[in-house]
């Protein structure tokens, strides 16, 4: 059994409408976060929107993200992507702007995730335990609380990565 696997390749078409709305918003900017900001140690300032359920600060069990509330279009969206492409049921979908991940495993997931990127860039590729993936319209699935992972430094341009994950409740 492969710890990594390789779905089917996504038109690019698929996701145009998808990279129109995201590139008219503008997305949180970690730093701007509460409590957010240390939460991830070693990663860098980045952009990103938070879409279904989470995790409550200081109450169990979850609700809807504010990004969700407040940008139903992308929501809606990310979701026809998701039924699309994820062999799993998810709760969560976290989307970051030009973000080169340092390594690190994704504690609060639960199980497999899936990870695609999009837009109008080259490099950056997903590395999962010393593997390299381009994952430019190329979903992976594999999961990310027990394989280490990171990106290669080699941005140019923009990249959007979605990543479809079960949440922990």
């Amino acid at each position: 059994m492969s710890l990594v696997t390789v779905l089917p390749k996504i038109n690019p078409l698929e996701i145009k409408y998808l990279f129109d709305m995201l590139e008219k918003i503008a997305m949180h900017k970690t730093s701007d976060i509460p409590n957010l900001a240390h939460a991830r140690a070693g990663f860098p300032i980045h952009r990103t929107l938070l879409f279904g359920l989470v995790r409550k600060r200081r109450e169990k069990g979850a609700s809807l993200s504010a990004d969700s509330i407040k940008y139903p279009q992308i929501f809606d969206e990310l979701l026809r992507i998701g039924d699309a492409i994820v062999p799993f049921e998810f709760t969560s979908i976290h989307v970051v702007k030009n973000l080169i991940c340092p390594a690190h495993r994704d504690k609060h997931n639960v199980g497999d995730s899936v990870i695609v990127a999009f837009g109008e860039y080259t490099g950056c590729h997903l590395v999962v335990e010393r593997i390299s993936y381009d994952t430019n319209c190329q979903p992976i699935m594999f999961n990310g609380s027990e394989l280490l992972h990171w990106n290669t430094p080699d941005l140019v341009g923009t990249k959007y990565s979605i990543i479809f994950y079960k949440a922990k409740s």
